[in-house]
């Protein structure tokens, strides 16, 4: 193992350390963090979305907005991201992975500030110089309630001369899904049966994954190792889903699609001192999580209490003005009759949807130029973001739409 950056045998290493080679992961069938908790003692992890988590070594993690406790390494290029809800250590695929070292912490001298739990290091398998070799899996499952999933994974040592040698990985995996998604019918009745049914297996997701590596010796000291790696998952729906509700199920007018994307290139060269090992890593990380949160039972909410307001607002002054008064009408007497359930579900969908300015930028755009439209003269942005780095993005997109509306100086 390599955990203190040399290569040495686990027990000589005085610390609390977790070696699983290639071979125990593939006879224990682990191929990813969900499996790697539940072999590697004090080892947890919490799912954000699908292929993103936050990591807790001996009960030590972190949570919304902060930066890791618990360093993620894939070779030599740490994948640490602030979470932000959304995205957090990714799911390395553990197909052709030479080895998983997990370091309980704290780890900070060798592994950075983000190591105070421990760290994580999935190391790959290496090109090899002296044969040609190929490695494939393939498989399938059956999700109980759900569909049928499989996958398929190839793995290529090409030795291109007695110093030159590639190392090319894929892999494609389909994980049927197992919720189903009904429209929300009453909101008031705690255990609903009647809502309509309108997607099963929402939340099926597609995983792709490929990795190239080069080794180049051109003198018996010095060792040049590029490599890129590139991971995707795609997710139909998350997998949340409401337990009053029968059997995974979720309520929601919209789907809530998510994808992950990873790409590390790194740029590794040792040299062979004789006394010592000189190593240099360089890495560039790409790390892109989309996600999409159905928000309009939350919007209803809001609107239902301006529309069904005696006193005339902003809400049931907009909707008179966008065309739709007869339902701020109806709004304001079901609400005033203290028939809050059924005034919520006559507040318009499609109002909602005009009104919210959720989106990127060319649609709140077109939203503040509906806004100009019925006579709204001031807008007042209120922002909820974890951080300032966030803050200031968010106000530049909305700069940015509020240019492209053409509706004010």
């Amino acid at each position: 193992m390599t955990a203190e950056r040399r290569s040495e045998s686990l027990q000589d290493v005085p610390a609390a350390i977790t070696a699983l080679s290639g071979e125990m992961l593939d006879e224990l069938h682990l191929q990813g963090n969900a499996d790697l908790a539940q072999r590697v003692p004090s080892l947890a992890f919490d799912v954000l979305s699908p292929g993103e988590s936050t990591l807790s070594i001996r009960g030590l993690g972190t949570s919304y907005g902060l930066e890791p406790a618990v360093s993620y390494y894939l070779n030599e290029t740490p994948l640490d991201v602030r979470t932000d809800g959304y995205t957090g250590a990714p799911d390395i695929d553990f197909f052709d992975v030479d080895r998983v070292e997990v370091l309980r912490g704290p780890q900070g001298t060798l592994y950075g500030s983000s190591s105070m739990g421990g760290a994580i290091r999935v190391l790959t398998a290496q090109p090899n110089f002296s044969a040609f070799a190929v490695n494939a899996e393939v498989g399938g499952s059956v999700m109980d309630g759900g569909g049928v999933g499989y996958l398929a994974k190839s793995a290529v040592n090409i030795p291109l001369s007695s110093n030159l040698a590639v190392r090319v990985v894929g892999g494609y995996e389909y994980v049927p899904g197992y919720v189903n998604r009904v429209i929300p019918g009453d909101f008031g009745d705690p255990h609903p049966t009647n809502d309509l049914l309108v997607q099963r297996r929402t939340n099926d997701a597609e995983l792709t994954n490929g990795r190239i590596i080069a080794t180049w010796k051109p003198t018996d000291a010095l060792t040049i190792t590029p490599s890129l790696v590139f991971s995707q998952i795609r997710a139909g729906n998350n997998s949340q889903y409401y337990t009053n509700l029968p059997d995974f199920t979720t309520a929601a007018y919209y789907p809530s699609p998510q994808s992950s994307r990873l790409t590390v290139g790194n740029l590794l060269l040792t040299y062979e001192l004789g006394f010592a090992e000189l190593l240099s890593s360089t890495s560039v990380l790409s790390h892109d999580v989309d996600t999409c949160a159905e928000l309009v039972r939350w919007y209803a909410a809001l609107y239902v209490g301006g529309m069904g307001s005696r006193e005339q607002n902003f809400y049931n002054q907009l909707a008179t003005r966008m065309g739709y008064g007869d339902a701020a009408r109806e709004v304001q007497e079901l609400y005033l009759a203290k028939r809050q359930r059924e005034a919520a579900a006559a507040v318009p969908l499609e109002f909602i949807d005009r009104t919210s300015l959720l989106g990127p930028p060319d649609r709140i755009a077109q939203r503040m130029r509906d806004f100009a439209a019925a006579g709204v003269t001031t807008l007042s942005v209120s922002l909820f973001v974890a951080d300032a780095e966030s803050g200031i993005q968010t106000l530049r997109q909305v700069a940015e739409a509020f240019d492209a509306s053409g509706t004010g100086d």
